[in-house]
């Protein structure tokens, strides 16, 4: 039985941002004290894709979509369960998506339509102008998601658009100007990579694709957003090989598997020994096995987990405990626009396995955890609007009547 969320019950706080001059970071467990209410919903000036924080917590960057074909990135600074933008760095491309910081905390990697955006995090904290270089992939790239390896050497970015994930050389574009010469080539994909996801040892990436024509799959899926009931066939998630990259990029995929209708966002287990999927046309949540995809992808399904309409970004808690998704709605249907929090221990026992929902504004499109892993980062991108909920106040399977 799905649980009602204790955070309508806790309420929240709803707060306009103030432009403020940057401040000094102060320390972390100042900057990580949650909000006093369960939930801090910040009302932005564009529609937010997504919002990372600073590995000490200090900084929020929120990638936004500003108007018809611009877009920037907001600072807000972070404190005592409070925030005040700071400034806001505008960017030439259309719409700056899933964003990526570096492992070592100083570059913000912002995938923008043609253009791959590197900004120095120190100079977009303090106040300088923190583009330190860009990259392009084309005028029809759609560069929409990115994935760093752990030790910052490659950088794997989805171009939606071109159906391809382009492979760049970070540690070579970061001491050469970010030149094109940092590209090293381009994985093929099918139609519409989205969701990037690497192994824990980065062995692998795993990439969502919402069709791959050449398996010949049957219409079994509905179309997204299109009225007359045209059908399509179902998605996969691809496997590359880390390892034959560098020598052949084109020659880096290693297998796929069908993962549902529209997959578009994958992320791993904090263990590293599952990968969850969202499925947004089967309004559910798709469990695999990461062994298994390489050595027996059509055995690596582990379960599958209904959820809400139309789910996209994803989020593991708690140690890998628990498994959050964004039930966007964006198609619009039944169902309303909510988080759905599920207990991982159970996801083989299907709709049971979900504890409980969360609402939350229009279109909740991305999330995010801090890295003290207490507070739960979301975008509501069509309400113009960032939420902080605290995680200890998320719904608990402890909590579900006998």
């Amino acid at each position: 039985m799905v649980l009602a969320s204790r955070l309508a019950a806790a309420g929240c706080v709803c707060v306009a941002l103030i432009w403020a001059m940057p401040v000094l970071a102060q320390p972390a467990p100042e900057c990580n004290a949650p909000a006093s209410h369960a939930a801090l919903k910040v009302q932005m000036p564009g529609h937010p894709f997504e919002v990372l924080a600073s590995h000490d917590g200090c900084w929020l960057f929120v990638s936004l979509k500003l108007g018809h074909d611009r877009g920037g990135i907001a600072v807000l600074g972070r404190m005592a369960g409070t925030l005040a933008q700071t400034r806001m760095v505008p960017l030439s491309g259309p719409l700056p998506a899933g964003m990526a910081l570096t492992h070592d905390g100083a570059l913000l990697i912002v995938p923008d339509g043609p253009y791959v955006y590197f900004l120095d995090t120190d100079r977009l904290i303090h106040g300088a102008d923190p583009v330190v270089g860009t990259i392009s992939d084309g005028d029809r790239a759609g560069a929409i998601n990115a994935a760093i390896t752990s030790d910052d050497r490659l950088l794997f970015v989805s171009d939606e658009s071109l159906h391809q994930v382009t492979v760049i050389d970070l540690a070579k574009a970061r001491q050469s100007g970010f030149g094109r010469a940092a590209i090293i080539g381009r994985i093929p994909t099918g139609r519409a990579p989205v969701g990037l996801a690497l192994s824990s040892h980065d062995e692998y990436l795993f990439i969502t694709s919402e069709v791959l024509p050449h398996l010949h799959l049957p219409p079994t899926c509905r179309s997204e957003g299109q009225k007359g009931g045209e059908h399509v066939p179902e998605g996969v998630v691809e496997v590359v090989s880390v390892a034959r990259v560098q020598p052949s990029p084109a020659d880096a995929i290693v297998g796929a598997v069908t993962a549902g209708c529209s997959p578009v966002r994958a992320v791993l287990s904090a263990q590293g020994d599952r990968l969850y999927v969202t499925a947004r046309a089967s309004d559910a949540l798709l469990i695999f096995d990461p062994a298994t995809l390489v050595s027996d992808p059509m055995h690596a399904l582990l379960a599958t987990v209904p959820v809400g309409n139309a789910p996209v970004g994803l989020a593991v808690l708690d140690q890998g405990r628990r498994i959050v998704v964004a039930d966007s709605s964006r198609f619009g249907g039944a169902g309303g626009q909510e988080l759905t929090v599920i207990d991982a221990s159970r996801v083989n026992q299907g709709s049971l396995a979900v504890d409980g929902t969360v609402a939350v504004g229009h279109f909740p499109r991305e999330l995010q955890a801090t890295d003290d892993g207490k507070t739960l980062l979301v975008t509501d991108f069509d309400s113009d609007q960032i939420e902080l909920l605290n995680v200890d106040q998320l719904p608990a399977h402890r909590d579900a009547n006998p």
